[in-house]
Parts: C-alpha cells; structure tokens; sequence
C-alpha cells in the first residue's frame, strides 16, 4: 500500500477537525457575531466569554509550542514585516458589514450550508468568488497597487515582524523572545480568567464546551500544519482555521480538479460542511426514532360499566363502560426524511 504525502495526511486531520468543529459550533450556537449581539442587544457576555476562552486556550497551545521549538510561528502568513494597517481598517469594516449582512462570518455560514440554509449557501458562493477574486483574480489588482502600497514596511525600520511581542521589544528596547512570553502568559491566563469569573458562564455547559474544544482546534491546526506538515520534501505552508481564502480556494479546486491539489484549508472546509450535515442527519434521526416511539404506542382501552343497587329497590349509582380502539394514523408515520448514507438512501 502507497504511503500517504504529507499534504494528504494534513489535509485528512483539518478535515476531521473541521468536522468537530462545525458539530461543536452547531451545537453550541458558536458564533462570534451572535456574541457581540447578545452583548450589545440584552447585556449577556456568556457566548462572548466562550469566544474569549478559545482565544486563551489557543494563545497558550500556540506560543507554547513556539517557544519549546516544536514549530516556528514566524513561517506563517500572518507575522510578515509588511503591515498593512489600512488594509485591516477597512477590511475590518467590510468585514463586519457583510458579517451583518450576511447573517455571520465565514465560520457561521459554513455552519449554516451544513445544516441546508439556502441563504447562507447563496452567501458562500459570493464570499468564495469575492476571496478568489482577492487572492488572484481583477481585485488582486486594487490589493495590489492600492492597499499594499499604503502597508507600512517593518523591515525598513529594522522590526522583523508584526508580532506583538516583536513590536514592544523594539520600542522597549528588549529580547523579542522573552517580550513574546511575557505577553503570552498575560493574555492567555487572562483570557481564561475572564472566562471563567463569570458564574453564568460556569454553568453553561454549551459556551464551556465551545471554547474548550474550538481552542483546541485552533492548537491542533497549528501542530498539523507546523510539525506533521514541517517536512523537508513536501513543506506545508503553517497556517491555523481560517474560512474565508479557504472558500475561494475551494471553489477554484472544484473548478480545476484535474490540475489543482487539496490543501489544509479546502480540506477544513469540506470538513466543516460535511460534519454539519452528518451532525444534522443524526439529530434528525433520533427524533424521528422518538417520534416512531410515540407512534407505535397502543392507546386502546376499555373500561366496563358499574352499577349499584340498592337494598331494597332501584340503583344508588352507575357508570356507563368506554372503549378506544387506537388504528394507525398519518400522525404515526414519520418516514418523511431521508438522508443520504454511503449504502444509498435511507428513510428515517
């Protein structure tokens, strides 16, 4: 039997943990926007918090590999010496408006295609022609000679990189190593303390569970991409769950199958996609053996009649007899769904 690349052994392990993923935020009503709404519109914080505590866990999975030298985070996309602020401003602005629009971020909608919302999926295909468009196509051109032009050269100021901690180490003067841990040990543990202060966060399993396993997630991207795929021959460019470029490069691979090559990121989003629908039919089918439970239940009775009689003449009391005779019905038939197995359809 031929041995895995490395690219396919990277590409199975983001699709399995997007699958986990997509399960755990359907579950869980994960979202980020959603968060910020709950905040703002009814002064709940517990779905923020839940964000927060991925954020945390994620700070301390990641440096910390970093920093014991399992993988090296400076390889990655998002640490270059090219800062484009204005990129980010107005990015984060459009970004926020779609989102808005959209009814949530590229994470939510993958969500919601999964479990079959039309508008989310029409909301897909536009976001993943817009990211591929970015990446490659007529506005890789505005990207280009608009937005990198304005970014801000680090390296010409003698700052190899973007990082927090690279930057205060060189306005302080410092070893961007050890700035780099200290922030680490502050904004991870305070991410989880802020968390966890809160007692109705404490007691909502569902917000504890997303930020636990989706910040997990995050660390087992970055081990996958940076260690599993830190290979010699076949190198993987290191990359943690990202679901915007991902889309368009999923759709150009959708497109040119034959000469294109599946990656971390497609992978992720097939995974959440498929994990969302398998999370769906299963719901489904377990309400349906409930419902077929109900159903099959025998309501028949009889009861007989009782009388009375008095001593001398005539009853004191009686009570007429019932029977019900329970036929099946349509409501007793729930064989209405059917979702597709591996073994072809199955009615459930």
């Amino acid at each position: 039997m031929e041995e895995w690349s490395v690219v396919h052994k990277v590409s199975i392990l983001g699709f399995l943990g997007a699958a986990l993923f997509g399960a755990t935020a359907s579950k869980t009503h994960f979202c980020i926007m959603g968060s910020i709404s709950d905040w703002i519109n009814m002064g709940s914080r517990v779905r923020f918090r839940a964000w927060v505590l991925s954020i945390g866990i994620a700070i301390l999975g990641a440096q910390g590999m970093h920093h014991l030298g399992w993988l090296d985070l400076g390889g990655s996309i998002y640490l270059g010496a090219n800062f484009g602020l204005a990129g980010f401003l107005i990015g984060g602005v459009l970004f926020g408006m779609g989102m808005t629009l959209g009814a949530g971020c590229g994470q939510r909608t993958l969500v919601r295609v999964g479990g079959g919302n039309l508008k989310s999926l029409l909301v897909l295909i536009v976001m993943a022609i817009t990211a591929y468009a970015s990446l490659r196509g007529l506005l890789a051109i505005v990207r280009i000679e608009v937005f990198d032009a304005l970014a801000i050269d680090l390296g010409a100021r003698d700052i190899a990189d973007q990082g927090i901690g690279t930057l205060l180490a060189h306005f302080t003067d410092t070893s961007a190593a050890t700035v780099s841990r200290i922030v680490a040990l502050v904004l991870g543990p305070g991410a989880v303390w802020y968390a966890f202060k809160d007692r109705d966060f404490r007691a909502s399993y569902d917000n504890l569970l997303a930020g636990t396993v989706i910040g997990l997630l995050v660390v087992g991207a970055w081990y996958v991409t940076g260690v599993i795929g830190n290979d010699d021959f076949e190198p993987v460019m290191i990359e943690a769950i990202t679901f915007v470029a991902p889309t368009g490069n999923t759709l150009n691979y959708f497109m040119t199958w034959t000469g294109s090559e599946i990656n971390f990121g497609i992978a992720v989003v097939l995974g959440m996609i498929v994990g969302l629908v398998e999370l769906q039919c299963a719901v489904v089918g377990e309400l349906s053996d409930l419902g077929d439970a109900f159903g099959n239940l025998d309501q028949s009775y009889q009861t007989s009649s009782v009388t009375s009689s008095k001593s001398t003449y005539g009853f004191k009391a009686a009570t007429y007899g019932a029977s019900y005779n329970d036929q099946q019905d349509e409501c007793d038939c729930n064989a209405i769904i059917v979702c597709a197995t591996n073994k072809g359809e199955k009615d459930i």
